[in-house]
């Protein structure tokens, strides 16, 4: 959203549409629980990433009442559109009785290959990933 960063320096790639090469790495941390529309969001990642490029997502798990969607409320960034989980948990999260939830693994598994989706001792989820063969 920010036209400057924290050091009032010009922010060159506001959205992947204005990425001109390909990225060898994606990296993303607790922004895509803030997006509506996430399948534009992965069809972007999928024409930036390089061939051999690697994704990696740090995303907030459900396992935090703070930020599950409805809670985490944020003015300047958008709230919290999603509920993530894994889908290990898929049972779970049914009896938590949530809205917006998504079993984040198996969505980014639509687009790409996943190498390791896991829970984080902080109550976030990581993921890497990589284009599919």
């Amino acid at each position: 959203f920010s036209e400057r960063d924290i050091f009032n320096r010009p922010v060159k790639y506001r959205d992947l549409s204005d990425v001109d090469f390909k990225a060898d790495y994606i990296f993303s941390s607790h922004t895509l629980e803030h997006i509506p529309d996430l399948e534009t969001i992965f069809n972007k990642m999928e024409i930036v990433l390089s061939n051999s490029g690697i994704l990696i997502f740090h995303l907030p798990a459900y396992t935090c009442v703070r930020w599950r969607n409805g809670v985490h409320t944020n003015k300047k960034y958008n709230d919290h559109h999603w509920t993530f989980y894994l889908k290990e948990d898929e049972e779970s999260i049914k009896n938590l009785n949530l809205s917006n939830t998504l079993a984040i693994d198996e969505y980014v598994s639509q687009f790409f290959e996943i190498d390791k989706a896991s829970y984080c001792g902080d109550n976030s989820i990581i993921i890497f990933a990589k284009k599919k063969s």
